[in-house]
């Protein structure tokens, strides 16, 4: 069994379920939590009754994904794990910074690119400031979501004046859910709106890309590479990468 010696205390992501007790129960030296959802707001407090230190970790990118791996690593690595970190975390980095550098020195041209996400109930502009966003940024594509103003936020709302007006050349939705889903909310959304049809027409179903929840929503940690690659790809359709290339 995977989890055989782990005592499992609670079995929800999210901390609006967790009874603390429970967890300090186990008189832990440490507690690392993530700030995402409840968890941190719900332990952090009775850490701090009980005098135990609590760490809360953020996870927003490809560097938090290389700092987080370094720093568990570190705690728990043994003989048998010695070389995870380098034939892991190093080979993504070493993956992620060829692509990266291919793409801004390769003389290579990006199209405009609308850059969704797609919620339970509702469409939001990526910027730069989310990590698909800050990605596109990287591989130095064309984000329209630029042309409507700087922000500091991290999603816009969908205007369909101004995406009509930016004239995107590509859409690319990060997918919540199943894609079919995400194609069937689109449609009872905007189905009838002329303005998205319009921008529909414009770009050509060619060019709107669902982006897979595996690589592009759950933070895809080892395979970081694959995903910038294959973001690469999306917006460089037509160039022949290196990392395409059989030896």
């Amino acid at each position: 069994m995977a989890d055989e010696g782990i005592n499992v205390v609670a079995t929800s992501a999210s901390g609006k379920t967790w009874k603390t007790e429970n967890v300090m129960a186990t008189n832990p030296d440490v507690v690392f939590c993530a700030t995402v959802m409840s968890g941190y707001s719900t332990i952090s407090g009775a850490c701090e009754a009980a005098g135990v230190p609590c760490v809360a970790i953020d996870y927003n990118d490809f560097s938090d994904y290389l700092k987080w791996f370094k720093v568990f690593y570190e705690l728990t690595s043994t003989e048998y794990s010695e070389d995870l970190w380098n034939d892991i975390a190093l080979k993504a980095l070493d993956d992620v910074a060829d692509v990266i550098y291919e793409t801004n020195n390769s003389d290579l041209t990006s199209d405009s690119i609308l850059s969704l996400f797609s919620g339970t109930s509702s469409f939001q502009v990526n910027t730069r400031n989310v990590l698909v966003g800050s990605m596109i940024e990287a591989l130095g594509g064309n984000n329209v979501a630029t042309s409507f103003g700087d922000t500091t936020e991290e999603r816009l709302t969908l205007d369909v004046e101004k995406i009509y007006a930016s004239h995107p050349k590509k859409i690319l939705i990060q997918c919540h859910a199943d894609e079919n889903d995400v194609k069937a909310l689109m449609d009872s959304l905007y189905g009838d709106n002329a303005v998205w049809q319009a921008i529909l027409k414009e770009v050509g179903e060619e060019n709107i890309i669902f982006l897979s929840k595996s690589l592009f929503h759950n933070k895809p940690n080892s395979k970081f590479s694959v995903a910038y690659q294959t973001l690469a790809q999306h917006i460089y359709p037509n160039h022949k990468f290196s990392f395409t290339e059989v030896e």
